[in-house]
């Protein structure tokens, strides 16, 4: 999981130099999350990957494990299922994708007006 946070973390502080750094701690911790989390299900395959845009950044993990997360409430003595809550209290919105034998698991972080993106782009 290690490496998924750094990996994301380099990434960002490299698209956007100005970005604000409890975003990409936010960006590390759902990354954290969601990699756990196909980790647990047993996937034989997991790809983790961005999406940047100008205004917001999406994170999301495909893997191949059976059944379709889902957010839960665990009650406080609970030692896991916490990192939905977590993805959901982190980011702009979330969500899963389903496929023909995978499901991608994404969340999107909106980025400030002061944000500026070392790239250009249509959006």
């Amino acid at each position: 999981m290690r490496d998924a946070r750094d990996w994301i973390r380099e990434q960002l502080t490299e698209l956007y130099p100005s970005i604000d750094t409890a975003v990409v701690d936010d960006a590390g911790l759902a990354v954290s999350e969601l990699v756990t989390n196909c980790v647990r299900a047993d996937a034989h395959e997991l790809t983790l990957s961005m999406i940047a845009h100008r205004f917001d950044v999406v994170v999301a993990t495909t893997d191949d494990a059976p059944g379709v997360p889902h957010r839960v409430t665990a009650p406080p003595s609970a030692t896991s299922g916490r990192g939905l809550q977590i993805v959901e209290a982190l980011t702009t919105e979330w969500g899963v994708s389903p496929g023909d034998g995978h499901k991608t698991v994404w969340g999107r972080f909106s980025l400030t007006d002061s944000t500026r993106c070392s790239f250009d782009c249509d959006r």
